[in-house]
């Protein structure tokens, strides 16, 4: 959530020319993913059967670049489709802009996903 919240203020904040904006939804969205990565890794390891463990914990840098790397080319796709052209900075905001708002909608899925999910496991354990 705090991802969706933090992509949002930087949207705002190229959008209203607001670079204090731009930077906290930056700190907040690094935020949101940082909290989230740790506990995250965790449950990677916790949930692997035993004599999987080790694989396990060595997958998971791999499944972060993995990220970085989908993450960049999702990023450049939407860029490029939106129309980047480095030599007109006016492009370059629009892209940007274009880039952040496919990142929060994406964002605002998983967390849709989540939460479904939550609620699905919430109501298997009440059963």
């Amino acid at each position: 959530m705090m991802l969706v919240c933090g992509l949002s203020l930087i949207v705002a904040g190229l959008a209203i020319d607001r670079p204090l904006l731009f930077l906290v939804g930056q700190i907040t969205s690094g935020s949101g993913f940082g909290f989230a990565w740790g506990f995250l890794s965790q449950a990677i390891m916790e949930t692997a059967r035993e004599g999987e463990r080790d694989r396990a914990t060595a997958l998971v840098p791999t499944l972060q670049s993995a990220g970085y790397a989908i993450g960049a080319a999702f990023a450049g796709l939407v860029a490029n489709n939106a129309g980047y052209v480095v030599d007109r900075p006016s492009a370059v905001r629009a892209a940007a802009m274009i880039v952040f708002v496919a990142s929060a909608v994406a964002s605002t899925l998983a967390v849709a996903a989540g939460l479904r999910l939550h609620a699905r496991l919430r109501h298997v354990g009440a059963a």
